[in-house]
């Protein structure tokens, strides 16, 4: 191969390597009618108790946004705020939620990126670690 040749091949093979990288996930389209039923029905699923705050706390309210299912568990992220008495509380994170209403929630700490790919696979699971802040701002 010639100097030019590889001078060209691999700048273009950088750019294709990035751009499979950065391809976004097919998410759900949230002006679909079905698609705001199941946001609807996952937000009515994160209960306070649900999401590991107790039975006392009070306006619990969580935004949504619907990412997704895998093996038939609803796959999102969840902003949600309560409070106990004075006290105010929340949580924003991926959830994962089965058809029974069993909720579950990344890890955390060091073991926190693995469980998040472990509850959304590895290219939804990425997906959702690059796009925290937006996703946290995005949920309605």
């Amino acid at each position: 191969m010639n100097t030019v040749a590889r001078a060209l091949l691999g700048p273009a093979l950088a750019v294709l390597m990035l751009s499979a990288c950065s391809t976004d996930p097919d998410l759900p389209d949230r002006s679909d009618p079905q698609v705001v039923r199941q946001t609807s029905a996952l937000k009515a699923q994160l209960t306070a108790e649900s999401m590991g705050f107790g039975t006392k706390t009070e306006q619990w309210s969580c935004a949504v946004r619907l990412l997704g299912y895998r093996e038939g568990d609803a796959l999102g992220w969840a902003s949600c705020m309560g409070r106990t008495g004075a006290h105010k509380q929340g949580s924003s994170g991926p959830v994962r939620v089965s058809p029974a209403g069993v909720v579950r929630q990344p890890q955390d700490g060091n073991a926190y990126a693995t469980s998040v790919r472990q509850m959304f696979g590895d290219e939804l699971g990425g997906w959702v670690l690059d796009h925290r802040d937006e996703l946290a701002k995005d949920a309605v």
